[in-house]
């Protein structure tokens, strides 16, 4: 006796399992897998030759994938939202119990006997209620495949393989109901075509897992594994072998149980192949992984935030802190190569343990005078180069297969990254140049303008004669006046590069500091809107005071201007962090996410016709000052642009 056409398509749907559970392992993926499991074990049952305890084992088996594939449409309805109202989830968990309710009575109270190759059951226990319970058993299935279908969540190519599933579900059921009901016979040939017609139609799995997402599982293979297809021959022809060999023993008289026994443990074995990660089994798995499953579905927030990145959405420092998370690790360093063939630190996430800012070589193998925890390290290698070397912190140890994915997912990409960066970075540092080298033209011109214009008015006076020389000073007095205030405008733009190297440090009563300054810039700029807001009764400081007004002036001037000529301008004066802290805020539209990380670069400007030199200035001389300054979002609508100053007397300054 050799292996039938039903044990043969058995065997084909066997890898189904392991190909599914690779993916991960997840309740509706089990379901699955456990009924190809059991339709797997009733096809070396149910079969001619078998004796009678081997056929009640293999009807049982027949009979509760029924309710485990019920269960499993009911869970894809649900995952799908496809429950409808709250009467649908009602009658559908109301219908759900009768498929167990036929299968626990199936296999309590029928026992199938063979006569004369025909299957027939003696001895029907409780046959009405028994048939009741596959009528509802029925009408679940068809309201959950009906939700299915309605709902267009599944792909019609799967919608198709449920509705195969089904209609065999309902021949195998009248089938069934004659047997019970009226006492007749079945060849057992027969069953056993119809078994192997279902396990032929579940071999459409492959085709789903293929070409859509059946499980939320789409195989791609790679190269590689095509070209290791033959492995897989072998290992389907070695499965063959056993089961040919099973049917040599019964011949030579080996015990039938031992030989089943031996068959069902190597069964399990592979049932359960993808569900234990130990040892050579978490390598399969891995190799499933990295060779039939596409990088994209698993990585999509990691394309996501790459774009983010690329696109100026988000800042570089995201990625690092995203591994930190992913990885589990106490803290990640980005490191980039130096002309001196050593590294230097560019970025990390806060961690406890200290970071070496400069290493003396790529941070490559244990190093742990210079990483005391380092779990991982890779290089981030381009076409052009190595564009820096990544360094995972947290306890040695293996990785899981996500992990592992995960961090060759960004080993290929955040070199690329670092790269594009890199290019736009020098791309703008161009930029800023050109508009330096523009700036300065025309500080040249203002310059040159300002010269003629006193060479002009020196010799016109030196051919005067004496009693001409003082109206010509009297009538060119306004031209003089105008030349001041334009070498003064001129000599303020220069100290927006290069200020003053000299700071003042006297004592300053900074709120009458403030009520001047805002008294003069209300007068000056004609605007009433701007106020000073503080409950600070007096606030010494030690520092330069003019150099702190003029970084005031220039932040009020860039409220004054964003606010298009109204608005309210409120300036505050408060105590913070063991120093003043100083806030010019305004209801202005604001600055955009993207533009904040640039406010304080020199010539970045948002405001048409703006130079982009005050906020630069206004940062220069407050850092010189040994404080601080930063912007935030106004509450409701604007901005608020804050300077903070040590309150200590020997600090400030």
């Amino acid at each position: 006796m050799s292996p039938s056409l039903t044990q043969l398509a058995a065997l084909l749907n066997i890898p189904l399992v392991p190909l599914i559970l690779a993916k991960g392992v997840r309740l509706d993926r089990i379901l699955f897998c456990l009924y190809v499991g059991l339709h797997v074990w009733a096809s070396f049952s149910v079969r001619v030759g078998a004796d009678a305890q081997a056929l009640r084992v293999g009807m049982a088996a027949l009979v509760w994938a029924m309710p485990v594939f019920n269960l499993f449409l009911c869970l894809q309805v649900h995952r799908a939202n496809l429950l409808g109202t709250a009467q649908a989830r009602g009658l559908t968990a109301a219908l759900l119990p009768f498929s167990f309710l036929v299968a626990i009575s199936f296999t309590a109270g029928y026992q199938p006997e063979v006569l004369g190759g025909e299957l027939w059951f003696p001895r029907p226990f409780l046959p009405a209620l028994v048939l009741l319970g596959m009528a509802m058993a029925m009408a679940s299935l068809t309201v959950c495949w009906e939700r299915c279908e309605r709902g267009k969540a599944h792909e019609a190519l799967e919608r198709l393989y449920y509705l195969g599933i089904i209609l065999w579900w309902l021949t195998f059921f009248f089938l069934l109901t004659r047997l019970i009901y009226s006492g007749d016979k079945v060849p057992l040939p027969l069953l056993q075509g119809g078994l192997a017609a279902h396990l032929a139609w579940l071999l459409g799995g492959y085709l789903l897992i293929f070409r859509g997402r059946f499980l939320e599982v789409k195989a791609h293979p790679s190269p590689q594994l095509v070209g290791r297809a033959t492995q897989t021959i072998v290992v389907l022809g070695v499965l063959a072998s056993l089961f040919w060999m099973e049917a040599l023993a019964r011949d030579r008289g080996i015990s039938p149980h031992a030989v089943e026994v031996a068959v069902a443990a190597f069964l399990v074995a592979v049932l359960t192949l993808p569900m234990l990660p130990v040892g050579p089994l978490k390598a399969a798995r891995r190799l499933l992984q990295r060779h039939l499953y596409l990088p994209e579905q698993d990585f999509a927030l990691e394309v996501a935030l790459y774009l983010q990145v690329l696109g100026g959405k988000e800042r570089l420092e995201k990625i690092l802190t995203h591994l930190q998370e992913r990885l589990g690790a106490t803290g990640v360093a980005l490191y980039r190569p130096d002309r001196g063939g050593g590294c230097r630190l560019h970025l990390s996430t806060p961690t406890a343990e200290p970071i070496p800012v400069h290493l003396d070589g790529p941070p490559q193998g244990p190093q742990p005078d210079a990483f005391p925890s380092m779990a991982r390290s890779m290089a981030l290698d381009t076409d052009g180069g190595i564009m820096g070397y990544l360094v995972i912190l947290g306890e040695a140890g293996g990785l899981s297969w996500e992990e592992e994915g995960l961090l060759r997912f960004w080993s290929a990409t955040l070199g690329l990254l670092l790269r594009e960066l890199d290019w736009r970075e020098r791309e703008q540092e161009r930029e800023k140049m050109a508009l330096f080298s523009q700036a300065t033209s025309f500080l040249l011109h203002d310059a040159k303008n300002l010269a003629q214009l006193l060479e002009l008015v020196l010799n016109n006076y030196h051919r005067l004669e004496e009693s001409d020389r003082p109206a010509f000073m009297e009538t060119a007095l306004p031209g003089l006046h105008q030349a001041r205030v334009r070498a003064r405008r001129i000599l303020e733009k220069l100290e927006a590069f290069h200020p003053s190297e000299v700071l003042v440090k006297e004592p300053v009563e900074l709120r009458g500091l403030l009520e001047e300054t805002v008294e003069e810039l209300r007068a000056s700029l004609n605007r009433e809107e701007i106020v000073l807001a503080s409950d600070l009764d007096a606030a010494p400081w030690m520092g330069d005071a003019q150099a702190l007004r003029k970084a005031l002036e220039n932040l009020v001037v860039n409220a004054v201007e964003a606010t298009a000529g109204h608005g309210d301008i409120r300036v505050g004066l408060g105590q913070r962090e063991g120093g003043y802290t100083i806030e010019v805020a305004d209801n202005g539209p604001g600055v955009s996410p993207d533009e904040r990380h640039r406010l304080f670069e020199p010539l970045f400007t948002t405001k048409r016709g703006g130079s982009g030199l005050g906020l630069y200035q206004a940062k220069i001389l407050v850092e010189r000052m040994g404080g601080r300054i930063g912007y935030r979002p106004n509450e409701g609508r604007g901005s608020v642009f804050y300077v903070w100053l040590d309150q200590r007397l020997d600090r400030g300054g």
